[in-house]
């Protein structure tokens, strides 16, 4: 006979909680949200078929079982995405009303029978999902006048923040920012000419939904943008990696305003300072989180923005987002600066040597030299079915555009008692493979993102420097250099191994000598001089021993195992002569 809405739970199910990303609106307001309906069939769309593929597929399911009031959302604020007991009740929950054994592994009866849960959630009277918003604007009391209570701006004057290049400090500018809707009007505008453009997409959700519904966030509004991002792009596979929701006058204090990426709140502030989000070595970084990528296929990929008004009822008055032309920037005017992720945080790698900035936002700036050439451009009174993208990186490097410097800035002539902005920004990788068909076919559904990302060049630059192979000042340099020449890793890294042996140096430094053996439970110098061998082959993830370096642990002997595979030898996890012999080999080949 199936579930219904347990006892505590609102008209969909839900809990009456204010605190774990639910809106705390009255029973009777609920049954007429306006957009329950479209989220609900949204959520079936996109409800994974069984067996679970990945963490994307088991965040669907979760959502579903909490949009139906089967799962508490407060059972997945810090495991969305894992398969955990509370995920395993819930689904053993159902098997038990289909009168089926209870072992709270999704499988296909229990898929059928959330799709018609899902198909019974009615959407008010309004389908349409901007309408629909609308009126649950009407219904919280919080609708206004449908008319703008100011005059789009055109072009304006403000102060955009550069950096100083020796104290990383903000330098004002008083700046000319165009009015960008008549370019793209007269199709003189695009992502690939300038770095950024502006797309029509609406979204299911609601302006409560961006502050209260993080998974609602992270499951229908990450579906949304993929979709957009191919449609607009062309891309073949998109993954969205994150999201921030913005409004000054909701944020909970953490941050500053200069800082774009400050964590630890839902909301946070408006980044007033030129920047790009990541710089060419952390965009590649992104990129290793793709899994199922094989070797030698030809593959590009783009990082990019999107940013969108999440208001119903006000456009865009003030603190809007300028983004530079790109084709007015050379990439000698960068200038990298490391910006703290969260108070607290340190710029500096976990062991000192290998783990390369995880704590840190790895950004371009720009300094005031070459102001007066940089063409700066926003749309005015954006609204919410309006979408701003722009690049953050393109791995071609013979793209016009590849970054889009962008940040937030005020209008001195706009009144100061409009409401203020509301956003939300997502950060996603678009993948394009050129290939025959057949192949990306083959390819794209094995697809899917890591929560790290593995085998990084930087990290493996950072292992070579650990070994004294490599000045610790060149690494960041070598791979910023690297992802922007598109150059592969493994022949930036033969490229230096030659250079050593060209100088009569050895790139086998630090390698355990003949005759010893290492295995588990073994730990020192010689181990962790071992684990770098391994990581700057790529054979062993430097963050394998973000809380390991120097002991002989799972992902040592898992290294050594794969070795010894190759090596058709029995694999027992033991550091010996022959492995030895293999490493060796593989460092003086890379030389050759």
């Amino acid at each position: 006979m199936g579930i219904d809405f347990q006892p505590g739970t609102d008209a969909l199910g839900r809990p009456h909680t204010d605190g774990n990303g639910y809106t705390p609106i009255d029973r009777e307001t609920l049954r007429k949200l306006p957009n329950r309906g479209a989220v609900a069939r949204a959520l079936a769309k996109n409800l994974p078929a069984v067996p679970l593929r990945d963490r994307d597929g088991v965040k669907f399911l979760q959502q579903a079982l909490i949009e139906l009031g089967l799962m508490d959302a407060k059972a997945i604020r810090f495991a969305a995405g894992n398969y955990g007991q509370r995920t395993s009740t819930a689904v053993a929950q159902i098997q038990a009303s289909l009168g089926r054994t209870p072992d709270g592994m999704y499988e296909e009866a229990v898929r059928v029978h959330l799709l018609e849960l899902l198909g019974k959630v009615r959407d008010a009277p309004s389908d349409s999902a901007t309408a629909g918003c609308s009126l649950l604007a009407a219904l919280r009391g919080t609708a206004k006048t449908p008319a703008v209570l100011a005059k789009p701006p055109t072009d304006c004057t403000a102060t955009l923040n550069y950096t100083d290049l020796a104290t990383s400090q903000p330098v004002p500018h008083q700046t000319l920012i165009r009015d960008a809707r008549p370019l793209l009007e007269q199709g003189q505008l695009s992502l690939d000419s300038h770095g950024f453009s502006l797309a029509q997409s609406d979204t299911l959700l609601c302006s409560g939904d961006f502050y209260f519904n993080k998974g609602l966030i992270q499951t229908v509004y990450y579906a949304e943008t993929e979709e957009l991002i191919k449609r607009e792009l062309g891309a073949d596979r998109v993954f969205v990696l994150a999201h921030q929701v913005r409004n000054s006058g909701r944020t909970a204090g953490v941050g500053t305003a200069l800082n774009a990426f400050a964590e630890g709140s839902n909301v946070a502030s408006y980044a007033s300072v030129i920047h790009t989000d990541f710089t060419g070595s952390k965009s590649a970084e992104k990129f290793y989180r793709a899994a199922g990528i094989p070797e030698g296929l030809k593959v590009r990929f783009v990082l990019l923005n999107t940013w969108r008004n999440i208001s119903e009822v006000d456009p865009v008055y003030n603190n809007a987002l300028a983004c530079c032309d790109a084709s007015s920037i050379s990439n000698d005017e960068l200038v990298r600066v490391d910006e703290l992720l969260k108070p607290g945080a340190a710029c500096q790698d976990y062991d000192g040597s290998v783990q390369a900035h995880r704590e840190c936002a790895e950004q371009y700036r720009l300094t005031a030299d070459h102001a007066e050439q940089h063409r700066w451009y926003y749309f005015p009174h954006m609204k919410k079915h309006e979408v701003l993208m722009f690049k953050q990186f393109d791995s071609d490097p013979l793209q016009t555009s590849r970054f889009a410097f962008h940040s937030s800035f005020v209008d001195g002539n706009v009144r100061a008692d409009l409401p203020p902005r509301e956003s939300i920004e997502t950060r996603a990788m678009a993948i394009f493979i050129d290939e025959e068909p057949a192949v990306k076919r083959a390819i794209l559904p094995k697809m899917v993102l890591e929560r790290e990302p593995m085998f990084t060049l930087q990290s493996r630059l950072a292992a070579r420097a650990a070994r004294g192979l490599l000045d610790p000042k060149e690494v960041e340099k070598i791979a910023d250099r690297a992802a922007l020449e598109n150059a592969r890793d493994d022949d930036v890294l033969r490229t230096l191994s030659r250079e050593v042996q060209q100088r009569g140096g050895s790139n086998t430094v630090g390698l355990p000598m003949q005759g010893m053996r290492l295995y588990s439970g073994c730990h020192g110098e010689v181990v962790m001089q071992l684990q770098l061998v391994l990581i700057e082959l790529g054979i062993m993830d430097a963050y394998a021993i973000k809380h390991g370096a120097g002991m002989f642990g799972a992902e040592t002997i898992a290294a050594v195992k794969h070795i010894q595979k190759f090596l058709k030898l029995p694999s027992n996890g033991v550091y010996d002569d022959a492995i030895r012999a293999q490493l060796l080999n593989m460092l003086d080949e890379r030389a050759a």
